[in-house]
């Protein structure tokens, strides 16, 4: 049976800590028919990103010796406007490396920024898709167990977490290569102030 976690926890606002963090981008060429915009660059400020046309996994590993194979995806709020990158994604990756566990920042794609080309429920949804399966498929080069990668998500983050949550994680919304054979159902979920926007 799936787990499900549903609670508030604090994360310390600490600083970022110094380990190393590894892009991927979850398609070579950019994403599946946008693809001449991968090229396009991300707007940044502190705290926050936007303009998101070439989705990525951010990896962050445990220090050396301290993984115990366990791993979470972090969905960032933002209400498909914008992505609240640092305390909801950095931050929380830093307490879960503490923990062993190797964590995973996703930069989806934005709905709801002014003249965005995207659709709610269908890209972001894509990219979530994706990234899950990327990470299964990379799990023995990680030291991974492919039946301990669960999620997390914030605010509205939690409805593209739900998105891939609650089918029987099958679904190729557009297939590219050996990838896609993945299974994207997560094994368990931490829920932190999700909130579902509606269309």
């Amino acid at each position: 049976m799936k787990k499900v976690f549903s609670f508030l926890f604090l994360i310390p606002l600490l600083s970022i800590a110094q380990n190393s963090a590894q892009i991927i981008p979850l398609w070579g060429n950019g994403a599946p028919d946008f693809e001449e915009l991968q090229l396009e660059e991300e707007e940044a400020e502190d705290y926050w990103v936007k303009n998101i046309h070439n989705p990525t996994l951010t990896a962050y590993f445990p220090a050396s010796g301290k993984s115990n194979g366990t791993a979470v995806l972090i969905f960032p709020g933002g209400g498909h406007r914008l992505l609240v990158i640092d305390a909801e994604g950095t931050y929380a990756q830093e307490h879960l490396n503490k923990f062993g566990i190797t964590a995973f920042v996703l930069k989806y794609r934005l709905a709801r920024e002014p003249d965005s080309p995207y659709e709610v429920g269908v890209h972001a949804k894509e990219d979530a898709q994706r990234a899950m399966r990327l990470i299964r498929k990379n799990a023995e080069k990680w030291g991974l167990d492919k039946e301990k990668i669960g999620i997390m998500d914030f605010s509205a983050g939690g409805e593209v977490a739900n998105w891939i949550a609650y089918d029987d994680g099958t679904e190729v919304m557009n297939a590219k290569d050996e990838i896609d054979d993945e299974n994207y159902k997560p094994d368990f979920q931490v829920l932190i102030y999700p909130r579902p926007l509606g269309p």
